[in-house]
């Protein structure tokens, strides 16, 4: 990026010109914003214990973690499979609500995980947490977790 920058910073000078440059969004800020737009291309789909969409005997069901792990691996960075592995793992560091932003995970204990969506200051689940539901946006319940996925924006 540095040398792309001098570049054309230089390419300017020499043409006479003035560069105008804006820094793209980091790369792991696309990342978490591109599991998030992912995870909610998958709105509608049934939950099923140990789904993870194609891998499944389902090709379109996931169970909380499952569809956690897809999505951000869908925007390259590898989480364990499990809720409690999610939680314990040294690739995420908990925030509080307030500094939650899509894309950023809730837990509920270490059995169930879902994504924040956020919609203006109201913070919102997103996934599905159960037998019978469907990956959606709900409300919260209970008392929450919320943790950031490290080098992910």
């Amino acid at each position: 990026m540095k040398k792309l920058l001098a570049a054309l910073v230089a390419a300017a000078a020499v043409f006479g010109t003035s560069a105008v440059v804006t820094a793209s969004p980091a790369t792991a800020t696309t990342k978490r914003v591109a599991a998030f737009n992912w995870a909610k291309t998958q709105a509608g789909k049934p939950y099923c214990y140990g789904g993870e969409g194609s891998k499944t005997r389902s090709a379109s069901c996931y169970d909380c973690s499952g569809f956690v792990y897809t999505a951000y691996l869908h925007a390259g960075i590898s989480l364990p499979r499990t809720a409690d592995a999610q939680r314990k793992s040294s690739k995420v560091t908990r925030i509080s609500k307030a500094h939650a932003q899509d894309g950023d995970l809730i837990f509920w204990g270490y059995g169930h995980v879902e994504l924040v969506d956020r919609v203006g200051t109201k913070v919102y689940r997103y996934g599905a947490h159960h037998s019978g539901t469907r990956i959606s946006r709900e409300s919260l319940y209970g008392s929450p977790v919320f943790y950031h996925v490290k080098n992910s924006g």
